[in-house]
């Protein structure tokens, strides 16, 4: 059976005037490349962030001091408690380049980062425009659902923040497996499988295994493929079921790697099938909610699930999945309207809440998790663009596709720096602990005790039990050199449990030497001690306590 994707297929070159379709083809690629980087090129003058940044990158001693142990210690175990050795060999390799531009002795130069962050990016919208002519959609079509997938502005997120690196390279690679993988099928189709499309299969593999070595949550892509094989080529659904049984394996595989490296405890509740349905299904309606309305973004919107099942009016969110479920059934004769609905649901399929995963502990939903799922609406924009019957509707929406465009461009300022991201994520949830817990310390590290020690007061009255929050608010009162109120706040936090005892104690042991309080001093110098060892502190860190206790 002949490749036929919608209908109508892509034309032969001889049928479509060859060098012509060539010509679009270069032109919109280029259009394309240049709408990216006009919205997104500021992030390359940004910094790193003070948003998982430190912990994953520029202050990860194994990619500063990238070398070949680095390598072990990545491919050898969890890092963070996710297997990602790809990602985390990548932003190795760009440490090496940062520290040929160095900005501050120690420090390193985050240009590299943010400019692999939009090339992946800019490599993406090229593939799905890619992905597009090869479903049979127009050039000037597939154009308009790339700049969709490129310019929307939940995929700033992904885009500005280093971190986010995670998602664009497993993102590409999941739209590499899904291009090679609908190649093989048009050989087969054409009667060239001998000749390359067994080529392309092996091609599609091997994109695929990466992609879930960059990203665990790749695991939905052999069901991606097969949405497209099945509705957008007329693949029988047991030859697709047969083909891509392998790497429905190899993402059970990767399933099971993932969650064994959770540690005990990283969602602090236990839900029923039930409750969990209902956190998907909210999590579905935000998404869809902000796809077509993305105002308020932001990295931390507290939809916790103890938060969504206290909200009585709950239930409303299945509606949404409901109505999808029924929308892809009456537009089955469509055969391109269910694949683009499918894509969209299936590729968020892991960071629905089915399955917990320990950022529910701040927000179930995040704007990077719809990274790869916007393949599923920019196939829908580009078949509704091309089937358009007026003028008018094909001017409205480049009119509605520049807003998308201009708001990612104001979104994307939002992220240069610690201080105006944490402001805008307080901007869009003023109960975002972690937000005040970052502002406080960003604003610290600048010297500007006064204003963090506001910041962790307005946060105490949103989390009265966070001991992280005492601690920070007793650090800087101590360096403020308010000893009193230091020492009441720094045994709120170890009242509350905190987490750096190590830490907490030397902050009340140097306010209690300053107070002249010697034996409180002594104490809380000793019982630092006890548990530096059990934090695993480095040798340097015990020696300072020792010396700390000594000169009492």
């Amino acid at each position: 059976m002949k490749f036929v994707p919608f209908n109508h297929g892509i034309p032969a070159a001889s049928d479509r005037g060859g060098g012509n379709d060539y010509r679009q083809g270069a032109f919109w690629v280029c259009a394309i490349g240049l709408a990216v980087l006009a919205v997104d090129y500021p992030v390359v003058g940004f910094e790193f962030l003070n948003y998982d940044d430190p912990i994953n990158v520029n202050e990860n001693l194994l990619i500063t001091n990238f070398s070949l142990d680095s390598l072990r210690s990545f491919w050898g175990g969890y890092i963070n408690d996710l297997y990602i050795p790809i990602v985390y060999t990548f932003w190795g390799i760009l440490s090496l380049l940062a520290q040929l531009m160095p900005v501050s002795p120690g420090a390193l130069n985050p240009l590299p980062f943010h400019l692999a962050n939009l090339g992946l990016h800019m490599a993406s919208a090229l593939l799905v425009f890619r992905l597009l002519r090869r479903l049979g959609c127009i050039p000037q079509a597939a154009a308009v659902g790339s700049l969709f997938f490129a310019l929307h502005p939940l995929q700033v997120e992904a885009v500005a923040w280093v971190t986010g690196l995670k998602d664009l390279l497993s993102g590409l690679l999941a739209l590499l497996t899904i291009h090679c993988y609908l190649r093989h099928i048009q050989r087969n189709q054409e009667g060239k499988g001998n000749t390359g499309g067994w080529r392309d299969y092996c091609l599609a593999c091997c994109f695929f295994m990466l992609a879930l070595l960059a990203k665990p949550t790749a695991v939905t892509v052999p069901l991606l493929a097969g949405v497209l094989g099945y509705f957008c080529t007329g693949q029988p659904f047991r030859k697709l079921a047969r083909e891509l049984l392998p790497m429905l394996a190899l993402a059970l595989v990767f399933a099971v790697v993932t969650i064994a490296g959770q540690p005990e405890g990283a969602v602090p509740y236990t839900l029923n099938m039930w409750q969990r349905t209902l956190v998907a299904a909210d999590a579905l309606s935000f998404y869809v909610g902000k796809m077509f309305w993305p105002g308020a973004l932001g990295p931390d919107y507290g939809r916790i699930p103890l938060l969504i099942l206290d909200n009585p009016w709950a239930f409303l969110a299945l509606f949404v999945p409901v109505l999808l479920g029924v929308a892809i059934y009456l537009g089955r004769g469509k055969r391109w309207f269910p694949a683009g609905l499918l894509i969209f649901v299936v590729a968020l399929l892991p960071v629905l809440g089915f399955l917990p995963f320990t950022f529910q502990k701040i927000s179930t939903v995040a704007d990077r998790y719809l990274y790869l799922a916007l393949l599923g609406p920019a196939l829908l924009v580009a078949k509704g663009w091309e089937l358009a019957p007026w003028r008018t509707v094909r001017l409205v929406s480049l009119m509605l596709l520049a807003g998308l465009a201009s708001k990612s461009a104001m979104q994307v300022r939002g992220w240069q720096d610690s201080f105006t991201f944490n402001r805008l994520a307080l901007e869009v949830n003023p109960a975002s602990i972690n937000s005040y817990n970052n502002l406080g310390s960003a604003l610290e590290h600048a010297g500007d005790l006064q204003e963090a020690q506001q910041v962790y007061l307005r946060a105490v009255n949103f989390a009265p039990n966070n001991s992280d929050i005492y601690h920070n608010l007793g650090s800087v009162c101590a360096q403020s050199g308010l000893h009193q109120e230091a020492i009441l706040h720094l045994e709120k936090a170890l009242q509350l449990g905190s987490s750096r005892r190590t830490d907490t104690h030397m902050h009340l042991g140097d306010a209690y030497r300053k107070m002249g309080n010697i034996p409180a001093a002594r104490y809380n110098y000793q019982q630092a001690l006890s548990n530096a060892s059990i934090e695993q502190y480095g040798d340097d860190e015990i020696a300072f306590i020792n010396g700390a206790l000594g000169s009492l």
